[in-house]
């Protein structure tokens, strides 16, 4: 408070500033000190700074480059990854329906040998039935031979001559040849 009121004991009554040529060298050599100041520090830290600031713009258009150069491989590697996959895909559903092909040929194969193999059996069992029926209709003939040739030989006590007997004889074998009941 003592330098205001010194200060105002020096100021003209009514004035609140004073333009004397004390205060007027004061200003210019504050605007001689200013300019010099800010030359000086544009001097020395003008140029710094913006070497960094140039340097740092440089630093992040190359990091954004590199970015970006780095977003196109990874976009590459995505749509050669799915161009993989659809592949992948295309070649898992070729191979399922050349393995369904596979396995419907093998299961005809399978079912055709087994009805060739039935077919055989059942010519087997046919041609064994056959068999068995001539073989057992030689025995019944046989043996009907066989009794009626006993038959005949108690039933006769005459002697019948030679031609009498082969007549006899070809007659009951063309009677039980003739006979439907036992094949």
């Amino acid at each position: 408070m003592g330098i205001l009121l010194s200060a105002q004991t020096t100021l003209p009554a009514g004035r609140v500033f004073a333009l004397d040529s004390q205060t007027l060298i004061q200003i210019g050599a504050h605007l001689v000190n200013l300019i010099l100041l800010t030359l000086l520090m544009s001097w020395l830290l003008y140029k710094p700074v913006r070497h960094y600031m140039l340097a740092r713009n440089e630093r992040i258009t190359n990091q954004l480059k590199f970015a970006e150069d780095e977003m196109e491989k990874a976009i590459a590697l995505k749509n050669t990854y799915e161009e993989n996959i659809r592949h992948i895909e295309l070649e898992r559903e070729r191979l399922i329906e050349a393995a369904q092909r596979e396995t419907a040929e093998l299961r005809a194969q399978i079912l055709a040998d087994a009805r060739a193999e039935a077919e055989s059996l059942r010519a087997e069992a046919s041609a064994l039935i056959v068999a068995e029926k001539k073989r057992v209709a030689d025995e019944m003939r046989q043996g009907i031979v066989d009794l009626s040739f006993a038959l005949a030989q108690r039933t006769i006590t005459v002697h019948i001559d030679e031609d009498t007997h082969d007549r006899l004889f070809a007659d009951a074998v063309a009677e039980l040849e003739a006979a439907s009941w036992w094949e």
